[in-house]
């Protein structure tokens, strides 16, 4: 048994409690929800009955990876079915909690493993027989079980339900190719008519500085992840804040140079450059970077703790540079999207 063993045991088997699995790929997560899947239909589901396949709902994100599970699904399904149709016998194991069979007491049958054996009579027939008809319910219900995609699950309950969910009961969800198609059918369609109209929004976007390709990208990126930025504010950027802040790390940066003991000092020259861009930000070129670990504790009155502070402080310059360069964009940005 591998080092993990144990850990996939109680997947498998505690069908009480709940699991979150994570692994690499071809570590066998497929083959131990196939199991876990097995042992909720065959054996014991969460309240000790086992459970109908089609009370089982098992997602995936992919249809590929959902026929895959399905057909490893049919597969076990079937094998056990052929063992039981050879040697009916199973092994019984007497007693245990967790009987499922109305016909066997108080009998446990091991079906994971289906381990033959002959114990006598009534009870082996019995058990054979309930096991049988386990899975033969279980393969009926299987190409209508919720083994499938969000997308797929989603689509089936909404079919369901049509009247409640406000929705065509025709109509079909678009796998990833087709989606794409619509959206390149919409989109071209509505930028022909923006562009012979000199849409207001899009004609201020293009003179600043975008791109077709780039507001057709950003349409893309908004499309999928409708959800996540749905309640998203786009707000405008605050000009205002930045030069304060522009400002207020000048007088910052003044005082730590009044600090610097060795003017050779590598965390000096990054200082000195920060304080270039921050004393006229707009007609600087100046690109500024982090200084890493520059700087000697020799060379700054204070020692370690001004070399650190000094550190920090161009650090944060960097940061400020970042946003002021980007206001532009911001606010083109917000002027579209308004």
């Amino acid at each position: 048994m591998s080092g993990d063993g144990e850990a996939r045991r109680r997947a498998i088997e505690e069908s009480g409690s709940s699991f979150v699995m994570e692994a690499a790929a071809g570590t066998g997560k497929t083959h131990t929800l196939v199991s876990r899947v097995l042992n909720l239909v065959l054996e014991k589901g969460p309240q000790g009955p086992p459970l109908r396949l089609s009370e089982i709902c098992a997602i995936t994100f992919t249809e590929k990876a959902a026929d895959e599970m399905k057909a490893r699904l049919r597969f076990e399904l079937e094998k056990k079915l052929d063992r039981t149709s050879e040697n009916p016998k199973l092994c019984v194991t007497l007693p245990r909690q967790n009987a499922h069979l109305p016909n066997v007491n108080s009998a446990f049958v091991s079906v994971a493993s289906l381990d033959f054996g002959v114990y006598g009579g009534s009870i082996e027939e019995a058990a054979a027989s309930e096991i049988r008809e386990r899975i033969l319910k279980a393969l009926d219900d299987l190409e209508t079980a919720a083994v499938s995609t969000f997308h797929s699950f989603a689509a089936g309950l909404l079919k369901e339900r049509p009247i409640e969910a406000g929705i065509d009961p025709r109509f079909s969800a678009l796998d990833a190719i087709q989606s794409e198609l619509f959206f390149r059918e919409v989109w071209d369609a509505w930028m022909a008519a923006a562009l012979k109209r000199r849409d207001p929004a899009l004609e201020k976007a293009l003179r600043g500085g975008f791109h077709l390709k780039d507001l057709k990208n950003l349409a893309q990126d908004l499309r999928e992840h409708w959800l996540a930025i749905r309640d998203l504010q786009c707000a405008a950027p605050n000009e205002e804040q930045i030069t304060l802040e522009i400002r207020n790390r000048l007088n910052e940066g003044r005082d730590l140079m009044r600090l610097l003991l060795n003017a050779g000092d590598k965390l000096a020259g990054y200082l000195f450059i920060a304080l270039e861009w921050l004393e006229n930000p707009d007609s600087s070129d100046v690109v500024l970077t982090r200084p890493g670990t520059s700087g000697s504790k020799n060379g700054w009155t204070g020692g370690k703790d001004t070399v650190e502070g000094v550190r920090g402080f161009v650090k944060k310059v960097v940061d400020l540079q970042t946003d002021f360069m980007r206001i532009p964009i911001r606010r083109l940005l917000y002027e579209t999207v308004q």
